[in-house]
């Protein structure tokens, strides 16, 4: 506050001029990643944290976005994917680089018209954006943090999208049957069942896209080494190509 005598914290007479925002660091043994790495992840306290999940994504209201600027944003990501991933790297296959990045695109082309039609539901929400393992807080009451406060436009995505992009990092980290049990409880909670077609169309979606996050952390490496990076990529690249057939099967 700025008060007659300078300024202050806390009620007092005068023109507030800022906000302080008080904050509680949560307990990081409860985060699911550590859970899980530990040995002391409990089943309830993960079905209770999905609940918790689950209500948000149902309560959030539709996006201000029409489906063809859905459909060019993501158009543009895998543009960007393609860009990144297709410059030679001797410790990434490029047979894997080009089976992953065909099997995108043409996975992209058949779901386009479920895209639209998801984006036409109201699916489509201001959601999380980054939901992986750990932001996910399975103490009392449960939490999801660290959304992409910094954007919008990345924020914004299909509420299948969400949950799909969990169970592939769950996956990921050796957990394959908890992603499958968040899909499932998110489908039983929601009532939004739009089929594994679509699930494991998110899923490549979003490996070849973080294919593409770890090839830019390895110019850029900071505490990792640039073939812990790349390693990273190759792990991604290969879930992208585990559920590429379920994206691609016949209706």
């Amino acid at each position: 506050m700025r008060t007659p005598s300078g300024f202050a914290l806390g009620p007092a007479a005068g023109v507030v001029v800022d906000w302080l925002l008080r904050m509680v660091r949560l307990d990081e043994r409860f985060m699911l990643d550590r859970a899980l790495l530990e040995d002391r992840f409990e089943l309830p306290a993960f079905e209770r944290t999905l609940d918790h999940l689950c209500a948000f994504l149902a309560g959030q209201p539709p996006a201000r976005r029409d489906a063809q600027r859905h459909l060019s944003l993501m158009a543009g990501e895998i543009a960007l994917d393609i860009t990144a991933l297709e410059r030679p790297v001797d410790s990434i296959p490029q047979l894997m680089v080009d089976r992953a990045i065909g099997s995108l695109l043409e996975a992209f082309g058949r779901a386009r018209e479920a895209i639209v039609q998801r984006v036409e539901e109201g699916c489509v929400i201001d959601a999380h954006g980054d939901l992986r393992p750990e932001h996910v807080w399975l103490g009392e009451p449960p939490a999801v943090i660290d959304c992409l406060e910094f954007s919008d436009e990345l924020r914004i995505r299909d509420r299948a999208d969400e949950i799909a992009y969990l169970a592939l990092e769950l996956e990921r980290i050796g957990h394959p049957h908890l992603g499958e049990l968040a899909i499932a409880r998110y489908e039983e909670r929601t009532g939004d069942r739009p089929g594994p077609r679509l699930f494991a169309f998110y899923r490549v979606f979003r490996a070849v896209q973080r294919a593409r996050l770890a090839v830019w952390h390895a110019a850029d490496p900071g505490r990792h080494p640039p073939e812990e990076w790349y390693g990273r990529a190759r792990q991604y690249l290969e879930l992208a190509l585990a559920h590429a057939p379920v994206a691609l099967a016949s209706a």
